[in-house]
């Protein structure tokens, strides 16, 4: 793949997400070995500079996890190459901003979830610990969701700044 190729959704991995509990094969609150077995391979890791107890892993499958206390607390999933993530039919990995932030709307307005903005302007449903970030592919944005083991009641205070500085 090219620098700015987008995988199409046939040759990704297609992974369902249970709000809080996990992330396809990724269980939060996993240990760091558990993360590694279930991918199968060995990350690019680093300790967060502004949250030094916050660990963050990147593995060339596309997804980026963060550890607090060893264990699993944060999954992110690249736009370009990542897996395709699911949740109750909606696909949430590369897609146009515009159209997955009307379905933040929609679970809003039919399911009563609370729906707010970062200081980002990114699209969070707090009851299920997701944030909907962007992340550049080409002269494009597409949808790189950030899932939570726990929802944040201030998500810039929750997540890492090497998350917030996630766009290309």
């Amino acid at each position: 793949m090219g620098l700015w190729d987008v995988r199409d959704d046939a040759a990704r991995d297609q992974w369902n997400w249970v709000p809080l509990v996990s992330v396809g094969p990724l269980r939060f609150g996993a240990s760091r070995d558990e993360v590694e077995a279930v991918i199968g391979s060995e990350p690019r890791t680093q300790i967060c500079r502004d949250y030094r107890w916050w660990i963050q892993a990147e593995f060339r499958s596309g997804v980026t996890v963060y550890y607090r206390d060893g264990r699993l607390g944060i999954v992110a999933v690249h736009a370009r190459s990542g897996p395709q993530v699911i949740y109750n039919d909606q696909a949430l990995v590369g897609r146009v901003p515009s159209e997955l932030e009307q379905w933040a709307v929609d679970q809003h307005l039919a399911n009563g979830h609370q729906l707010r903005y970062s200081t980002y302007a990114d699209p969070e449903l707090y009851e299920l610990g997701l944030i909907i970030r962007v992340q550049r592919a080409g002269d494009f944005m597409l949808t790189r969701p950030v899932m939570l083991a726990e929802p944040a009641d201030v998500s810039w205070e929750a997540v890492p700044t090497e998350e917030w500085d996630q766009w290309w």
